[in-house]
This record gives C-alpha cells, structure tokens and sequence, in this order.
C-alpha cells in the first residue's frame, strides 16, 4: 500500500499491526516475503518510529541457524 501511492490508509494499518503486535508480545517476526519484509522493517519504523519488535527474512534465520549448527544443511533442504 505504502509503494502503490495509499499512503494514509498504508500509516492506517500500519498503526493497526503494531498495536496488534505488542499487545500480544511479539519480540520477533520472520517473515518469507520480501515485500512483507521491507515493509516491516524499513517502512513501519520511517512512519512510526520504534516499533517494538525486530523482523527478520526466514533467509537469515535460517542462516544464523545453520552457522551456530543448530540445523544442518541437508535438514533445511528436506534430504
């Protein structure tokens, strides 16, 4: 919304997602969209400043986990 030129409504939800999201805890959110991602990330902190949790791609989760060997690649793989 925020890139398709529906700037107020984007903030609208934007304010709507981040009260959901601390209400119910959340610390961390992994997302596997890359547009979800930018979105979380980037945009919602430039409107609102801190947001209260940190969003991560699933890519870098899985490569965190993969360099503190706590998954192997042939597990991320399905073999």
């Amino acid at each position: 919304m925020f890139r398709s030129g529906y700037s107020k409504a984007a903030e609208e939800l934007a304010l709507r997602n981040v009260k959901l999201f601390r209400e119910k805890g959340f610390k961390k959110i992994i997302t596997i969209c890359s547009g979800c991602y930018r979105t979380l990330k980037m945009d919602y902190p430039e409107v609102l400043g801190d947001v209260g949790f940190e969003v991560y791609h699933i890519t870098e989760v899985i490569s965190s986990l993969l360099e503190e060997k706590k998954i192997k690649l042939d597990e991320v793989a399905g073999g």
